[in-house]
């Protein structure tokens, strides 16, 4: 599974998902502000977590089961309303079209992890573990998506940075959580 899954999601909805920059205070402005359409970063990020998260749960639903606004509504833990919301705050876009770009955008990343991992729950964990790290470093922490999935370490600013110190604070993390 080599292919990553944020570079062809980013192919499929024709747009270009940056990293938050760990050197914002509040962890929500990407290294290249210029460049961002903030509807899709928030969106897709938003939905990744959430699918990964979800992913953890030990009785979830099989998603293909569902329609896509069930769908949105279970991985998001019944908090859809105050997902739109934030998306929608974040990047100045009226909530219906964050709701109906949502529902594209979970389409989009539901196919393409079944395209990349298979329907196996167990191989799209494999993928979600190996690519945790590349998906939670585009999640603007304004979003408070860890308080809605009730999994508070989303917030945590190491996912979102480089460097020696936080690579060996991720590795120790991984290894005491064997």
């Amino acid at each position: 599974m080599t292919k990553r899954i944020m570079s062809t999601i980013q192919e499929k909805l024709g747009g270009y998902i940056h990293k938050i920059d760990a050197n914002d205070p509040a962890q929500n402005e990407t290294i290249h502000p210029e460049s961002t359409n903030y509807l899709e970063q928030a969106g897709v990020s938003a939905v990744l977590v959430a699918l990964y998260e979800y992913m953890h749960r030990k009785d979830g639903i099989p998603l293909e089961t569902l329609s896509t606004q069930e769908g949105l509504k279970a991985i998001f833990n019944t908090h859809l309303t105050e997902v739109i919301q934030a998306v929608s705050a974040y990047s100045s876009t009226d909530e219906l079209s964050v709701r109906d770009y949502l529902s594209r955008v979970y389409e989009v990343v539901l196919t393409t992890v079944h395209e990349i991992a298979g329907t196996k729950r167990e191989d799209i964990l494999k993928l979600f573990k190996e690519q945790k790290e590349s998906i939670l470093s585009t999640l603007p922490s304004s979003l408070g998506l860890g308080n809605l999935l009730d999994h508070n370490a989303l917030e945590d600013r190491t996912h979102k940075m480089d460097g020696i110190l936080s690579s060996f604070t991720k590795i120790l993390g991984e290894l005491l959580n064997k």
